[in-house]
């Protein structure tokens, strides 16, 4: 292929990174709208305990793999979260992971005070 110029050459270079930047500041403002809200802290919550994030996904057969692909979906997600926001997306993240525990332990408590009556 002959090129004109010299940037025809790396048209699809330049492209292809302003695809990527676009793409990445999309994503950026979707995470911090979702973790600016506490329903978008619940929901994080709730993906990272149904892909498995921080349990163990072996079950000594055919379904670890499905449960290990379904982990990497959260590894993933929570990998994003620290390389677009930095610091402030660990301090969302964290704000995300109190706020859970807290509706966990009310739960528990809940459950037990109507077990005592």
């Amino acid at each position: 292929m002959k090129y004109k110029t010299v940037s025809e050459k790396n048209a699809s270079y330049w492209h292809a990174r302003f695809f990527q930047e676009e793409i990445n500041r999309h994503d950026k403002e979707a995470y911090e709208y979702m973790l600016s809200d506490p329903r978008g802290r619940w929901f994080l919550m709730r993906l990272f305990d149904n892909t498995y994030l921080n349990s163990t996904t072996f079950t000594g057969n055919s379904q670890s793999f499905f449960n290990e692909g379904k982990r990497a979906v959260g590894v993933n997600v929570h990998r994003k979260i620290v390389e677009l926001l930095g610091i402030e997306g660990i301090n969302l993240r964290q704000q995300a992971e109190r706020e859970y525990i807290k509706v966990q332990k009310d739960a528990e408590r809940l459950i037990s005070e109507q077990e005592g009556e």
